[in-house]
């Protein structure tokens, strides 16, 4: 399941070109697995070149109940995919505040937290 974790920066300018970078769980395994970012509603261009995605395995000790994680490239227990989605905001035309939302495999997740759109003042 998708689990969005989180994003920075939490604002940028209106004109846009704010480097955001979105961390989350089974956001795929692959750059192109990626369909869609929105901040604020506004399209998000993904740099599919700064993708990044780790397999960890969760190994939970019986009678300790102790969690290990270990980097597996195929987890043979419970695992979780880790990724790392880099986009550039884009223009918006007003100062607003939105959700960040990721579709992957025609699913789409929000942000708990919101993106501000600000104005620059020189």
């Amino acid at each position: 399941m998708i689990f969005f974790q989180s994003f920075s920066p939490t604002s940028g300018p209106l004109k846009g070109g704010t480097t955001l970078v979105i961390s989350g769980t089974d956001m795929g395994t692959k750059a192109k697995d990626i369909q869609e970012v929105l901040v604020a509603g506004e399209r998000c261009d993904i740099v599919r070149s700064e993708y990044s995605v780790s397999v960890r395995s969760v190994v939970l000790m019986s009678a300790a109940l102790l969690l290990h994680l270990s980097l597996a490239t195929c987890p043979r227990q419970l695992g979780m995919i880790f990724c790392r989605v880099v986009c550039i905001t884009n223009p918006a035309s007003t100062v607003k505040s939105g959700h960040v939302s990721v579709k992957i495999r025609n699913v789409t997740r929000h942000s708990q937290a919101e993106f501000k759109y600000r104005s620059v003042t020189v």
